[in-house]
């Protein structure tokens, strides 16, 4: 039996391949659509969250921010960092140059960092190094073996940022977590491919093991872009966990809520950021494909059965 000239097995209906004007643009509004989910939460959300967190400091009575520099001097000691070479740079204005040379050195440990021009790398450094003289960010400095703080402002971060130097130097599992945080670079990779590959046919196999492989990323793309950030959530909540513990020997009880607070809302910029890659890579592919191949019918094989009842069947 012949059915409009078509033999069996019946071919299956394959996404329309697209112009190259469709490809590019469809890789276009893709990154666009990822960047939007990244950069969005982070213009609108975080300045709100990073005032919350200044605000606490700022609504310290000055009998509390004494004790706050009493217990930030007993940090070291009583972290066990001491023997670690672990020390605490309070940052200012007058030691600024010396902050940028410290996050240098951070930047320059980077492998990736290799392939960056020196003036992004200056750039970066005197960006960061101006946020912590002007009281908006703290960190530690693995390279350098700094806790820095600012001299004013985020006054209870150094307990957070304690918690990040016991991880580096007191922990395997704190160590292999902060040392995993490069994965969140792996984002962009998983990126390219949900959108540079085309969508397979529904039931369309596979031709070999790399096509197996990187048709999975690009049909998982959102989730897997959402794993390269779980390390550093979990690194910035482990920091955060220790940061509580060092708090409770140092503060009293009402401090140390004070400082959870100010973790915990630290925290969120750190998940915002993770869901937002994770959606943006999702939403990216969708929108990549929806412009490439157009919307349509979830490209269902074509059963011999409808050809038979719709066309023409010739009998021999």
């Amino acid at each position: 039996m012949e059915i409009n000239g078509v033999n069996n097995p019946v071919p299956q209906d394959k996404p329309k391949k697209g112009s190259v004007g469709k490809a590019i643009g469809g890789v276009i509004a893709g990154n666009a659509v990822f960047n939007a989910a990244r950069r969005v939460p982070a213009m609108t959300i975080n300045p709100g969250i990073m005032e919350k967190m200044k605000g606490i400091s700022s609504q310290l009575t000055q009998d509390q921010l004494e004790i706050i520099t009493n217990a930030t001097n007993k940090v070291i000691d009583t972290a066990g960092l001491a023997n670690k070479g672990v020390g605490i740079v309070r940052a200012e204005l007058a030691n600024e140059k010396n902050i940028i040379e410290i996050l240098k050195k951070e930047v320059g440990k980077s492998k990736i960092s290799k392939l960056m021009p020196q003036i992004l790398k200056d750039i970066f450094a005197g960006n960061q190094a101006n946020a912590v003289v002007s009281g908006n960010n703290a960190f530690y400095a693995s390279v350098s073996k700094k806790i820095v703080i600012p001299q004013k402002g985020l006054n209870l971060a150094v307990f957070h940022e304690a918690g990040h130097a016991m991880n580096a130097n007191l922990s395997i599992i704190g160590s292999i977590l902060q040392k995993s945080r490069g994965a969140s670079i792996l984002a962009l990779p998983i990126l390219a491919i949900g959108l540079f590959k085309n969508k397979k046919a529904e039931g369309e196999k596979p031709k070999n093991f790399i096509d197996k492989a990187t048709d999975f990323v690009k049909n998982n793309a959102g989730k897997l872009a959402f794993a390269t950030m779980l390390p550093t959530v979990i690194e910035e909540g482990l920091a955060s966990f220790k940061g509580h513990k060092l708090a409770k020997k140092l503060l009293s009880p009402n401090l140390v809520k004070k400082v959870d607070k100010s973790n915990l809302l630290g925290l969120a910029t750190y998940a915002l950021l993770a869901i937002g890659t994770g959606i943006g890579a999702h939403f990216a592919v969708k929108v990549r494909d929806n412009i490439v191949h157009g919307k349509e019918n979830k490209n269902k094989p074509v059963q011999e059965s409808e050809i038979k009842n719709n066309g023409k069947v010739k009998e021999e």
